[in-house]
């Protein structure tokens, strides 16, 4: 996550892999980004996550992602891999 809001903002040179440099960086960086922005982030990453919990590959979750937009999770397996 850290990475990402990193590079979003455009303060990924700055980051060393430092915890103290991050511990400077982050908040600035979360302010710097608009929080829709974050809270899309964070909603893209738990279908993500929901789609690895259900035991999808890396491209059937990207393609589950895409089709079912649901607050919190992505359809069935069954139902994603018939789709594809």
């Amino acid at each position: 996550m850290i990475p990402a809001l990193l590079q979003l903002s455009g303060y990924r040179n700055l980051s060393d892999g430092r915890f103290p440099t991050a511990k400077v960086l982050v908040p600035q960086c979360l302010n710097a980004c608009g929080l829709i922005t974050i809270r899309k982030f964070f909603q893209k990453s738990w279908r993500y996550i929901d789609a690895y919990k259900k035991g999808l590959n890396a491209c059937q979750a990207t393609v589950a992602i895409k089709k079912y937009k649901s607050h919190r999770k992505v359809g069935l397996p069954g139902d994603i891999i018939a789709s594809m």
